[in-house]
């Protein structure tokens, strides 16, 4: 059976007689299809580049990552390497019922997230493309109470703000991201101009809504440098004011001609 040791090293021990610890060394050798140190009647397969495919003689099979993953858990001083799924859900599921972590994740440097760990799936993940993570855990609650204050105060500005002035944080509490090179504190005033055109977008889009639309999607295409971001941003805002919900996309399209 698959297990791990004092060391939280891999193992697999095959009898009473046979345990094999997993180390650098002994993957190399499985690089080479050097099966020595593994019991007598192993078998080694390719799983597609990612992986080593181990079946021992009882049917058992384990695969093993190709390069193993430098891992810190945070009660641990040094890093674990970690050699396949089952090696980190063993430890986890260690962890978890010592109350170490609730709800642990590592941060990927290659997919540039937050991953979030399900120990029952543990096998979808891919780890396997990380040279070093730190497992850390997620304050659930704490999670939500922030959540939930972010959704206060954004909340009120957008249905209590002045809609003869407007001000930045009430376009997007975001404005400086968009606008990265305009120095503006986002309580200052915006000065919208209220234009025409505008004015029969916003109708458009309320008719839209009085419509029923089922495609749910109202696209605005319009020339670079034009305004509909900031358009878009504040319509966004009036329409949740009348108490309707939505979900504002900023895609950007580009053609040769």
């Amino acid at each position: 059976m698959v297990d791990i040791d004092e060391f939280y090293q891999l193992t697999y021990v095959h009898d009473i007689n046979t345990k094999r610890t997993f180390t650098d060394k002994l993957l190399e050798k499985l690089k080479n299809k050097d099966l020595i140190e593994l019991p007598n009647e192993t078998s080694l397969y390719l799983g597609g580049i990612k992986f080593f495919r181990l079946v021992f003689d009882n049917n058992k099979e384990l695969q093993i990552f190709r390069f193993p993953i430098e891992c810190k858990f945070k009660d641990l001083t040094k890093p674990i390497k970690i050699f396949s799924f089952e090696h980190l859900k063993i430890i986890l599921e260690k962890k978890i019922k010592e109350n170490i972590y609730k709800q642990p994740y590592y941060y990927s440097e290659n997919l540039r997230k937050d991953i979030y760990i399900n120990i029952d799936k543990i096998e979808k993940s891919r780890i396997y493309i990380e040279k070093y993570i730190e497992i850390k855990d997620k304050d659930i609650n704490g999670y939500l109470l922030n959540l939930e204050k972010d959704y206060n105060n954004l909340d009120n500005i957008y249905k209590n703000e002045n809609i003869d002035t407007f001000s930045y944080q009430f376009i997007s509490p975001n404005f400086k991201s968009y606008f990265n090179k305009l120095k503006i504190n986002l309580t200052d005033d915006f000065h919208f101009i209220f234009s025409r055109n505008r004015i029969i977008l916003k109708s458009k889009i309320d008719d839209f809504f009085n419509e029923n639309n089922l495609s749910y999607l109202f696209p605005i295409c319009a020339p670079k440098g034009i305004g509909k971001t900031i358009s878009v941003l504040i319509y966004h805002k009036l329409i949740f004011q009348e108490n309707k919900k939505g979900l504002y996309l900023n895609l950007k399209f580009y053609c040769n001609n």
